[in-house]
């Protein structure tokens, strides 16, 4: 009986443990949430924190002395004003925002702004003076220091022609944001005029270029792709324009007729049948050789008779000189060919028997191989005259292994 006496008390006290044990901790819990409630009064005593909504696609495009600043306003319609710092705050622009119910876009130029890279902060504000999260964002911006290490694209070549004037450009760095070149020139019905040639093509042609005339020209440069202004190289003023007499007179010779695989007629030559000795599915071509002015016999092609390949022009009075420059020749100036470089009055060329002894003929030299293989022939005339230039040929099969060949870089009359 004592036992259950004992066990009655032992129950009793461990009952009144567990109610005091969650006291205890029901007080404590009261009691934590009694100091995280007077925290958090304490952190929001002056009212929550409110956010405006931050500038979205932001972008920084470069320009000379100044940069455009791009974005949108799209998630709050209380946004009021945006403010743009830069380096550190050292400066700053405020842009008032007139929301409207759909995206609306920022769009400022900032300019006066030293040649260097900026970093920029742009906030966004509502009428409570309320800010966003900030937005950053690295611009460069250019000045005359990229100015000065700019340069104007060399010409390579150049030529002046009654039908076609060509400037040839060298290649440049492209590094340097070099795009176009602009060249200014006067017409022939004497207006100024000008062309865009991009910076990844070398050659210009000009149909209307008034001979005898100056042009100028100069590089275009964006030193990156976005780039919100275009630099310019020094202006360059060309006068040495030497005129050019002949037309499609150099490699590569623009073709009027093509076989496809390796022959041609030229452009702007005449071209007589005798010198159109390559027959390919039954049309006759000749002049050309790939891109090159060309006669060739032998080698499975038939002999030339009497070919002439010429130009006629009618020049004023003066002394000129007629030079061809031969990329490679076989003739040798014996029985098996006879191929002369002619200048003679008139609209055509002498047959190939009569050309050292024609009245007509004002200059020849006879077409051989021998070094160097450039011909220079000069002739002057006492008054304006229709001459005509070119070269006649015949040259005769040797065997079915060999034969004549005539190939030439480039021809060039010009008045001294």
């Amino acid at each position: 009986m004592f036992n259950n006496k004992k066990g009655i008390i032992m129950n009793t006290i461990k009952k009144y443990f567990v109610h005091a044990f969650a006291l205890v901790i029901v007080a404590g819990v009261i009691s934590s949430c009694t100091s995280m409630d007077e925290g958090y009064k304490d952190f929001i005593k002056d009212g929550e924190v409110s956010y405006t909504g931050k500038i979205d696609s932001l972008h920084i495009y470069s320009g000379k002395n100044r940069v455009q600043i791009k974005g949108l306003f799209i998630s709050d319609p209380k946004i009021a004003e945006c403010r743009i710092y830069w380096d550190n705050r050292a400066d700053s622009v405020v842009v008032p925002i007139a929301r409207t119910q759909g995206v609306d876009e920022l769009n400022v130029v900032i300019n006066n702004l030293v040649e260097n890279v900026h970093n920029f902060e742009v906030r966004t504000f509502d009428k409570l003076g309320n800010k966003s999260i900030p937005v950053y964002k690295v611009g460069t911006v250019y000045g005359d220091r990229y100015q000065t290490s700019l340069y104007n694209r060399p010409i390579a070549s150049k030529y002046f022609s009654p039908k076609l004037t060509t400037i040839n450009f060298a290649s440049m760095d492209l590094s340097t944001g070099a795009y176009a070149t602009e060249v200014t020139y006067t017409t022939t019905a004497n207006v100024t005029a000008k062309v865009q040639l991009p910076i990844a093509q070398s050659r210009l042609d000009i149909a209307d270029f008034k001979l005898g005339s100056a042009f100028t020209y100069k590089t275009l440069f964006r030193p990156n792709p976005t780039s919100i202004d275009v630099f310019e190289s020094v202006t360059t003023t060309v006068t040495d324009n030497e005129i050019q007499y002949l037309n499609n007179f150099y490699y590569p010779f623009t073709r009027l007729t093509y076989d496809g695989a390796r022959w041609g007629v030229p452009t702007d030559w005449v071209v007589n049948d005798a010198a159109k000795s390559h027959i390919v599915s039954s049309v006759n071509y000749g002049g050309l050789d790939a891109l090159y002015f060309s006669f060739e016999s032998g080698w499975g092609q038939p002999a030339i008779n009497n070919g002439k390949i010429y130009q006629t022009m009618t020049l004023p009075a003066g002394t000129y000189t007629y030079t061809i420059n031969i990329n490679a020749t076989s003739y040798a100036a014996d029985a098996n060919d006879k191929g002369y470089f002619v200048v003679a009055i008139g609209n055509t060329l002498p047959d190939v028997a009569l050309v050292e002894t024609a009245a007509s003929t004002l200059k020849w030299e006879r077409a051989k191989n021998v070094t160097p293989l450039i011909r220079t022939l000069s002739f002057t005339l006492s008054a304006d005259t229709q001459v005509s230039v070119g070269v006649v040929t015949t040259s005769a099969v040797m065997t079915s292994s060999t034969g004549r060949h005539l190939k030439i870089n480039s021809f060039k009359l010009v008045k001294q």
